[in-house]
């Protein structure tokens, strides 16, 4: 018997992208669609369901989930419980660099 696929609805990806807000804040996006579909379980049942990513943008941010890494394993299964068709929370903390202040001459 083939596996249902959930697909995110609009609602769901606002409410995820809520959800980060009000749990992480502004230095924090969402990103939906970017990875295919994988294997998780929703209730007692088998399904294909959507992989979220949420990026961290800024350079101090592998600090503040080392120091904090609790409060992204609520957010992950916040996101997982709450979002119908989400089976899979990933993280990407790489850091980024500001920008160099260089001036051509």
């Amino acid at each position: 018997m083939e596996q249902p696929k959930l697909i995110a609805t609009e609602q769901e990806i606002a409410l995820g992208h809520d959800i980060i807000l009000k749990e992480l804040g502004e230095g924090f996006s969402l990103e939906y669609g970017t990875f295919p579909h994988n294997k998780g379980i929703k209730g007692d049942e088998g399904v294909f369901g959507e992989t979220l990513m949420i990026v961290a943008h800024g350079p101090e941010f592998l600090k503040f989930f080392v120091e904090n890494y609790e409060l992204f394993g609520r957010v992950s299964q916040r996101l997982c419980n709450e979002l119908q068709s989400v089976t899979k929370v990933l993280f990407d903390i790489t850091p980024t660099l500001p920008p160099a202040d260089q001036t051509e001459g």
